[in-house]
């Protein structure tokens, strides 16, 4: 019975040495590094049982238990992001190396670095990083544009110091020196990484099969177009024509709309529309004709455009547009913005599908400013809106891609 009773009491109180064990390991679930504690225990004495039949290595009676140490649990701890790009963290073995201010070397798994005011790495305390120096920092020249992305420095008496800049170049392995050759690691203010233009695209996608019927406008050919008659007299006109030479049409109907467009020398314009009709009971061609169409608004007098439209029910190109970073030998964002338009009409055994593929880069915002009527824009600059009361540049669609949805304007590096 006193041996029971002894043994609870010391258990009790060694049972207390693991909570608080515990306990620390729960307080510090947050602490950078650190590694959890084990707490282990054992028997203060134990006696032998005599006249014992049972395992020879199991007839010990211990009495009485007491803390006996603890020992560091190893495991490898969750990887987290963090916003500072000087946090490092080790996979699998091994210490980071830190010098004190007194030369004294210490081991630990914290990775929460910063940097000093000299340019050193340092841990919380002031403790040094120490590392195997790759070679490949070396000073360098940038363009006055590459400088002004890195800022302006102030330091002692407010006075403005850039300081040297320094290139790093990518390195393969690096084998690390002893324990006794590591050194201070130490970065420049200014330390540029030159750009690695992309040489190599390859992107992934689906494009939709489905057929696509909806309402669209298609251009007759010219030869579908009639001879106009003009009475400049009445300002009319009268003209007739077909649609069977207008290759792009894949099934026009009677009363399909044909929207006929007659602009002057001056720029003016109107518009007439007409429905497509059977040229007889017996004929089932499809034609259209405009008789004595009030023109009043042109100048009869100059030499007049006459272009005409099928507004109809057809499959219309189905359309996938994607876009992926890529980086210019100057080291910007620019982008491979690729355009897929689907042929038409679509065969029964597959699909066949025309890409735009362009290079481009930012150029500006796209600015839509408000009309001032005591300006003078020019036409061929600017588009002005009296309705909207807005005016916007007008942008070379051969150099230039305006992005309504980002009010952004790309020039075109290169198309294909």
């Amino acid at each position: 019975m006193n041996t029971s009773f002894y043994n609870g009491i010391s258990g009790i109180k060694s049972h207390q040495f693991g909570l608080d064990v515990w306990a620390d390991n729960i307080s510090n679930i947050s602490t950078i590094g650190y590694k959890a504690a084990n707490p282990e225990f054992s028997t203060i004495f134990s006696t032998t049982l005599a006249n014992s039949y049972s395992d020879p290595t199991s007839n010990n009676q211990g009495l009485g238990s007491r803390a006996q140490a603890t020992t560091l649990n190893m495991s490898q701890g969750i990887f987290q992001n963090t916003d500072n790009v000087f946090d490092l963290s080790i996979g699998g073995e091994g210490w980071f190396g830190v010098q004190s201010l007194e030369n004294q070397t210490y081991y630990t798994r914290a990775g929460s670095f910063s940097m000093d005011t000299d340019g050193y790495l340092v841990d919380a305390y002031g403790n040094y990083l120490l590392g195997t120096l790759g070679g490949n920092v070396t000073p360098t020249s940038l363009s006055d544009r590459i400088l002004n992305e890195f800022g302006t420095y102030y330091k002692v008496g407010n006075t403005q110091e850039l300081g040297t800049p320094y290139s790093i170049s990518a390195l393969e392995d690096i084998t690390l020196s002893s324990v006794e050759s590591q050194s201070k690691i130490n970065l420049p203010d200014i330390l540029y990484f030159p750009p690695e233009a992309t040489t190599y695209v390859k992107y992934q996608a689906n494009l939709n099969p489905k057929i696509n019927i909806g309402s669209t406008k298609i251009d007759l050919d010219t030869l579908d177009i009639g001879t106009p008659a003009i009475d400049t007299v009445n300002e009319t006109l009268s003209i007739s024509g077909t649609v069977s030479n207008t290759t792009a049409l894949q099934n026009p109907q009677s009363g399909d709309v044909v929207i006929l467009t007659v602009t002057d020398e001056n720029g003016n314009s109107v518009d007439i529309t007409a429905e497509l009709t059977p040229l007889s009971s017996t004929d089932s061609t499809l034609v259209w004709s405009f008789s004595n169409s009030d023109i009043s608004d042109l100048d009869t007098s100059t030499s007049l455009t006459i272009t005409a439209q099928l507004q109809t029910e057809q499959e219309i190109p189905n359309v996938e547009h994607f876009t992926t970073e890529i980086i210019s030998p100057e080291g910007e964002k620019d982008f491979i913005d690729m355009t897929f338009t689907k042929r038409v009409p679509q065969s029964a055994l597959e699909t066949t599908w025309d890409a735009q593929i362009q290079i481009l880069s930012f150029y500006e915002d796209y600015v839509i400013q408000t009309y001032d009527p005591s300006v003078t824009y020019d036409p061929t600059l600017y588009n002005v809106n009296l309705e909207t009361n807005q005016v916007t540049k007008i942008y070379d669609p051969t150099l230039y891609k305006v992005d309504l949805g980002t009010n952004k304007v790309y020039e075109i590096i290169d198309s294909q």
